[in-house]
């Protein structure tokens, strides 16, 4: 039976532990929306603060915290949406006039004010009174205060001023001074650094000029921006010379002209002189449109390698996008991460559209953005999940010293504590079971058995091989090279101890780093037989058919009864003696 979705009913479950996430990181949730487009379900978080601009990982912070709970709470599939308002969204409550305080914005009256024509003007937001349900603002273009009711006004946004340029014979470009504005805004929805934003526009007035004036290798020429003035033009650098060589007009500059520029030039200087043409054509527009766009994609491609570089070997959320041959596509953020079928748990279906966790194991740099790989089976996860679940092992009081595992079966997990009075083994546990049942649900039941580590290999030997009992670990060889073991289990416990298909074994060698040779006490006794039997047949096969050693034996053996014939009689006589004293003695 299809289910019923009330949105009115999930977004006042939802919206206080929204508003509590955000403000644990110093955030506001200026709209929160749930809605069904296309047949598919978004809830649409936009987030606000005052005392920061809001970046991608607040959203991801926001994200990360949020997802384990909305999926209770939520009866349904569903998108989730963070992000920072753009310059496109139209306000939805009278509330962000308050957030946007001093911000340029765009209002769209519903009839235009009296005397005036136009229902749409930018002006800056002076201030919003609740009271009186108006808003204060400063109108841009003439610098007229107004006051508005908000009954008056049919929309209004954020708004920057876009770039426009006004062309001036032999004067630099003029460009708005919204101009750092808008970089600041673009830096602050992309994290592309402003600086980049006007390098990139700098040397696209470069090359727009190189191809307006159809120039290839020449090297003086450069773009500069005056922040203060917002003026951007383009410079050739010469050097001064009493009289231009011919030829050399491009470099060179006679200290005539070159006074009249600057009166203090001297010969040999470099001066800079203004290029800027009076107007671009289309050619040299798109050239420098295609810098400006190269430019911005490079600083994201950086901007995304430097992001999972610092997360390599750390445990993310994504959204399974498809699946590409055998390669599982996960979204997680601004790229999209590959994660190979070595990666994968065997026999685990990976569903377009579910949330996973998955480990970075590389990010690699290529042409477009860079490659990251992901892991969804590596032994990490188990070590990230129990940070996360064990504060203990945050805290640094337990340890995590090994961790094997053979991901979609069993893990092993071999655990310290710090602390005398810290049970290790119980932390990870926790009451009831509760903290290993969590990591257990989100491994999809695979199997964990945690294990004390002890700095003596024998114990540690025993531990890791649980939960079969152990009769006896004897150490072979203990060295750099090699790190043998043979470990003697009762007979009914031979299974146990290798597990399906040598499952426990494998995992205990991998866990403790020792070559382990498990034998049943039976199986030690038949050893020890035959090799007795074997050291017998080789005594009795070394003397049966020589008779030359055969003929010394027994000379020796002779020898021996003579000698020991001789020690009786001399302890006899010994005897005597000592009698005859004694009654030697004994008569006087």
């Amino acid at each position: 039976m299809k289910q019923e979705i009330n949105r009115y009913e999930i977004l006042e479950k939802i919206k206080p532990l929204i508003e509590n996430t955000a403000m644990r990181y110093d955030l506001i949730p200026i709209e929160v929306d749930f809605e069904k487009e296309n047949h598919r379900w978004y809830l649409k978080i936009f987030l606000f603060s005052y005392n920061k601009p809001v970046t991608l990982d607040d959203c991801e912070n926001v994200t990360r915290s949020l997802e384990e709970f909305l999926e209770e709470l939520i009866p349904c599939k569903y998108y989730l949406e963070v992000s920072s308002p753009g310059l496109e969204r139209k306000f939805k409550s009278d509330k962000e006039y308050e957030y946007f305080r001093g911000k340029n914005i765009s209002i769209k009256l519903k009839k235009p004010l009296e005397g005036e024509e136009n229902q749409i003007f930018k002006a800056n937001l002076v201030d919003y009174d609740e009271a009186g349900k108006k808003i204060f603002v400063k109108r841009i273009d003439d610098g007229k205060e107004l006051v508005l009711p908000l009954e008056d006004i049919k929309n209004s946004r954020l708004y920057m001023e876009d770039w426009y340029i006004i062309i001036r014979k032999k004067k630099m470009i003029k460009i708005g001074t919204a101009l750092f504005e808008a970089c600041e805004q673009i830096e602050r929805e992309k994290g592309i650094s402003k600086d980049v934003l006007i390098d990139s526009l700098c040397d696209a007035m470069v090359a727009a000029y190189k191809r307006h004036m159809h120039l290839k290798d020449v090297d003086n020429i450069e773009g500069i921006l005056d922040e203060q003035s917002g003026e951007i033009g383009v410079f050739r650098t010469k050097v001064v010379v009493k009289d231009v060589e011919e030829g050399m007009e491009d470099v060179q500059i006679s200290l005539k002209d070159a006074k009249e520029i600057d009166e203090d030039v001297e010969i040999d200087d470099e001066v800079k002189i203004e290029v800027t043409p009076e107007q671009f054509g289309r050619i040299a527009a798109q050239a420098a449109k295609q810098v400006i766009t190269q430019r911005i994609r490079e600083a994201e491609r950086d901007l995304v390698l430097n992001e999972f570089l610092e997360k390599k070997g750390t445990l993310i959320t994504g959204i399974i996008q498809r699946m590409d041959r055998r390669n599982v596509i996960v979204n997680i953020g601004k790229t999209d991460a590959i994660m190979p079928p070595k990666e994968q748990i065997p026999g685990e279906y990976y569903k377009p559209c579910n949330r996973i966790r998955v480990f970075v194991l590389n990010v690699k740099e290529t042409t477009r953005l860079p490659q990251v790989i992901v892991s969804h089976g590596h032994a990490e996860i188990v070590r990230e999940l129990f940070e996360l679940e064990v504060p203990e092992i945050e805290d640094g009081i337990v340890e995590i010293k090994s961790i094997s595992r053979e991901a979609g079966y069993r893990t092993k997990i071999a655990v310290w504590s710090n602390d005398p009075e810290v049970d290790s083994v119980g932390a990870c546990i926790g009451t009831r079971g509760s903290r290993i049942q969590t990591i257990v649900g989100e491994l999809k039941n695979e199997k964990i058995d945690i294990v004390r580590y002890s700095p003596n290999p024998v114990e540690y030997i025993v531990n890791a091989l649980s939960p079969a009992r152990i009769v006896s670990v004897d150490i072979l060889a203990d060295d750099e090279n090699s790190k043998e073991a043979l470990v003697v289990v009762p007979d009914d416990q031979l299974s146990l101890a290798i597990g399906r298909e040598g499952q426990n074994v494998r995992l205990a060698h991998k866990l403790t780093n020792w070559k382990i040779d498990i034998k049943s006490v039976s199986q030690m006794e038949k050893a020890e037989e035959a090799q007795n039997y074997e050291y017998t047949e080789e005594v009795e096969g070394d003397y049966e058919d020589d008779s030359e050693l055969q003929e010394e034996i027994e000379e020796e053996m002779n020898q021996k009864e003579l000698d020991l014939d001789d020690e009786e009689v001399s302890d006899q006589y010994a005897i005597t003696k000592e009698e005859e004293e004694t009654e030697v003695e004994e008569e006087e």
